[in-house]
Formats: C-alpha cells, structure tokens, sequence
C-alpha cells in the first residue's frame, strides 16, 4: 500500500519522537538530518494481532530489500523491535533464531544475503558508535538493521524506518517509512 503523506521537519514523525521517549533525538542530530535534506515518506500502516503477525510483517518489508539497504526500528522497549527483525532475518534464510543485540551490540546471521542485527540501546555518546566498527561493518554487502539508531541516526543516508507502536498487551501499530532525499527548490 502506498501513501503520499510525507513528514517533514527533522524527517521523522512527532508520533515517532514520543515513542522514542527519553532517548529522544538530539538537536544536533535533528539539525543533520535537516542539513542532509532529508524527509521519510510512510509506505505502509498495519496492526499486528500478535508476535507472528509482527514477524510477518517484517518479512513482507525484508521481500523488498537488497544489499546494503538499512532497516531502522523505534519503539519503546516491548514494542516489538526483535520480532520484527525476526522476520526479516527470517526471510534471508538465516533461520528464526534472532535474539536482541542489547548486550552484544550487533549480532551477524547467516543467510543468502547476510544480515547485521544492532543495537545502539546500550550506546551513551556518538563515538562509540564508530569505535565499535560501523563504517567497516556497512561497508559489507549485507542487509542492516539497527534498534534505537538514535544516536547514529546521521550517520545513515538512505533507509527504511519501522516505528513500532503497543495499543495493548498483543496489539502493535507498525508504520513503515522510507526516507526520500528532498531536492532544493530552484527558480528556472
């Protein structure tokens, strides 16, 4: 399902700004995406019943990726980042057995197309983010997924974003955006 409505302003969604709660986008990261002239058209809405559905989903956004593309997934902590990346894991062949990297900071799965699995939950100053190998890591023709990409959120050019949202214990709302480059208005 394609929709027309595009977010401007930082590039993402006052909805999406409050889910990512107190790990809010900083003003300097707004105003990098603002200079990278950026913006996210919303490409799909769903509502998952459950974890299935939720995975589901995911592999319906993961038929669509190629390598080096960029999943981006907010939430608040429950919201059902993992499972959606599941799905996505799933879809390239790398099985079912995804765990969330909190810990680990990225875990790699094994498929046709491999897939990096992040996240930057754990992460507490920009830096880090390169001080654990990020430039080498997506230099790798892979499929990336990153959970609470915050921090690092100028760092990514072209990627899709999931912003996961509970209406209830087993209800999600799921949005899918794709950033799209805002070109400069010029007189003729």
């Amino acid at each position: 399902m394609e929709m027309k409505r595009v977010i401007k302003a930082s590039g993402i969604s006052s909805e999406a700004l409050a889910i990512i709660g107190n790990r809010a986008l900083s003003s300097e990261a707004l105003a990098m995406m603002d200079n990278k002239a950026l913006s996210l058209k919303e490409i799909a809405f769903f509502e998952s019943e459950s974890r299935d559905e939720t995975m589901a989903i995911g592999e319906g956004l993961a038929s669509r990726l190629k390598a080096f593309d960029v999943v981006l997934l907010i939430g608040c902590l429950g919201a059902g980042k993992t499972e959606f990346a599941r799905g996505v894991v799933s879809f390239f062949g790398a099985g079912r057995d995804v765990c969330s990297p909190s810990y680990k900071i990225i875990n790699r799965y094994e498929g046709k197309t491999p897939v990096y699995h992040m996240d930057f939950y754990r992460i507490k100053e920009r830096g880090e983010i390169f001080d654990i190998g990020l430039e080498e890591i997506f230099a790798e023709k892979a499929i990336f997924i990153v959970e609470w990409p915050e921090l690092g959120i100028d760092f990514f050019k072209k990627f899709y974003l999931a912003e996961l949202k509970p209406v209830s214990e087993n209800r999600r709302e799921i949005r899918l955006f794709e950033s799209v480059e805002v070109k400069p208005f010029q007189d003729e």
